[in-house]
């Protein structure tokens, strides 16, 4: 596991309480889950691409698409 081989080697405690829990929670995702978040990932990144490309042509659909994007991360 990658996790694991990380935490080796930067000298971390393996048997951590908190290592335990990560490492429990990554064993339970499955290939589906890994699909779609990746996915999800692509998208995302495509997203923030295209509104990057906006901006730098100074296009007001990139400001609007800008708002649109961070008031979705914006609490109610």
């Amino acid at each position: 596991m990658l996790f694991l081989k990380l935490i080796t080697r930067l000298h971390i405690d393996a048997e951590h309480r908190f290592i335990q829990k990560v490492l429990v929670h990554l064993s339970l995702i499955d290939n589906h889950t890994l699909e779609a978040i990746a996915t999800v990932s692509l998208i995302f990144a495509s997203l923030l691409l295209l509104e990057g490309f906006g901006l730098i042509f100074q296009k007001l659909w990139a400001e609007y698409l800008t708002v649109a994007e961070t008031a979705i991360f914006h609490p109610l």
